[in-house]
């Protein structure tokens, strides 16, 4: 039996209202199968993520990226499902965007930020979370992401088999609870290398073509990936446990990736990635692993000083650098004054960025 459906959000309160929502980026360390439940983990990080600007405006509009045909069709579908006689009458700026199919769950922190920049627009109150997730048509695999857009921090999905989680109609899809999350240690530091030579990325119909040919996880690959994370990253999660949850980290991603070895070529994502990996090792990054199907490859720091001293041993011709630290708040949503604080300038791309004192 399908859950029962949350009624659409009603009740105009008031004129298209100024907002600002910032989002986080997500690192995913890798799901425990290929297919549903799929299960896993991964943390928010500061920087990397999304702003979004909305303002009133004589129509709906969107400036800020080259390539808005996203933003409009998320726009469409939110009118469809709020059952609105229109689009509000907005300009929604997007102030910042990381590059995107990058390992760093742009897409979905994009696609929650303009539905709930819509609904605030609307002068309409924040529908709930798997409301909006619906919305934003995001959920599908991995939950970390929308997880993480409400509540930041290091996050474990909930793997339980259970009916209702496996529904997949777009009317009906519940999203996959959290199993755990916690704030880690704010000195901490993770630096990103993206490399500039990698140009294949995975997303959309290929995305799908890929997970419909991997074979799913043995039981014992399974049950395997589950104890490292529940006995080993989970613990030393909670403890602030640097050295060991590092290490809990490399190995469990290197293992969730040789569930794709026979798409990847391997645990990671071909040639450029796998050097990337040995590379911030020899250099003494910790836990260092590929997020998601990359080919963002994450190395972790103690302190903003060690991570410092190894991002100026990368060569920023090869490379797209960021610096920063794991971000233990959801996104944040600002109400502004209209016609007092224009858009910030516009950030898109990467580089390298010094984490927050």
């Amino acid at each position: 039996m399908s859950p029962p459906k949350d009624p659409p959000p009603h009740g105009r309160t008031s004129e298209v209202q100024t907002a600002a929502i910032q989002t986080g980026a997500r690192l995913h360390f890798g799901l425990l199968d290929t297919a549903a439940p799929f299960g896993g983990c991964g943390v928010m990080i500061e920087d990397g993520g999304v702003e979004i600007t909305i303002t009133p405006d004589s129509k709906f509009s969107v400036t800020g990226i080259d390539d808005s045909t996203s933003v409009h069709r998320l726009a469409r579908h939110w009118q469809q499902f709020v059952d609105a006689p229109s689009i509000p009458s907005c300009r929604l700026h997007v102030s910042r965007h990381p590059r995107r199919h990058c390992g760093l769950g742009s897409g979905t922190q994009m696609a929650l930020a303009v539905c709930e920049a819509l609904f605030c627009a609307a002068g309409q109150s924040p529908p709930k979370p798997q409301q909006l997730v619906r919305i934003a048509n995001r959920g599908h695999r991995s939950a970390i992401g929308c997880h993480g857009y409400f509540h930041g921090g290091f996050l474990c999905e909930e793997s339980l088999e259970s009916p209702d989680l496996l529904t997949t109609s777009e009317s009906d899809r519940v999203l996959r609870p959290l199993a755990m999350r916690c704030d880690l240690p704010s000195h901490w530091r993770v630096v990103i290398l993206i490399p500039k030579a990698e140009t294949s990325l995975v997303h959309g119909r290929q995305e799908k073509q890929l997970f419909a040919t991997i074979n799913r996880a043995t039981p014992e690959q399974r049950e395997r990936l589950t104890r490292w994370l529940r006995e080993e990253i989970v613990p030393r999660a909670k403890a602030g446990d640097f050295n060991g949850f590092t290490r809990a980290v490399a190995r469990y991603n290197y293992h969730s990736g040789e569930l794709f070895a026979q798409v990847q070529g391997g645990p990671y994502r071909g040639p450029v990635v796998a050097k990337t990996i040995e590379r911030a090792k020899s250099l003494d990054g910790h836990g260092v692993g590929q997020s998601s199907w990359g080919p963002g490859v994450f190395a972790w720091f103690e302190n903003q000083s060690a991570a410092s001293d190894f991002a100026r041993q990368i060569p920023t011709a090869e490379f797209d650098v960021i610096i920063t630290r794991v971000r233990n708040q959801p996104r944040t949503v600002q109400s502004l004054e209209s016609g007092n604080s224009p858009p910030p300038e516009n950030t898109t791309g990467t580089k390298t960025t010094p984490a927050m004192k």
